[in-house]
């Protein structure tokens, strides 16, 4: 059995070779690269893949997920003119589909998402 990670920028696109795995719980090599790749601009996550069952996931600080971890430069957002922060609830579809049409970014993918239906 195997584990390879892959570093993939906000549209899940690969931004770095495999990176071999070599225990379960040993991503430190792949994390300094996202971390890298963060403080570089580049939002990203890691995602996995074990080579006997062909399972996938991804990986960050609390281990392996479903859902990609993002490491992005640390700051503040851009602030909106006029808008506000809203609580909105989501199937799993629709908030893949929004973080896709937003390279990552749930809220920006539903802002063009609504300015394409207008």
């Amino acid at each position: 059995m195997s584990i390879t990670a892959l570093i993939l920028d906000a549209t899940l696109s690969p931004i770095s070779e495999d990176i071999e795995i070599l225990s379960d719980v040993d991503f430190g090599v792949a994390e300094k690269l996202a971390i890298d790749s963060a403080s570089n601009g580049v939002r990203c996550c890691i995602q996995w893949r074990r080579s006997n069952d062909t399972q996938m996931a991804y990986w960050g600080p609390r281990g392996a997920s479903i859902t990609p971890h993002w490491y992005a430069k640390p700051g503040r957002p851009a602030q909106l003119g006029q808008g506000r922060r809203l609580n909105v609830y989501l199937d799993a579809n629709t908030i893949g589909a929004a973080q896709l049409i937003g390279a990552g970014n749930l809220s920006e993918g539903l802002r063009r998402a609504v300015l394409a239906y207008q």
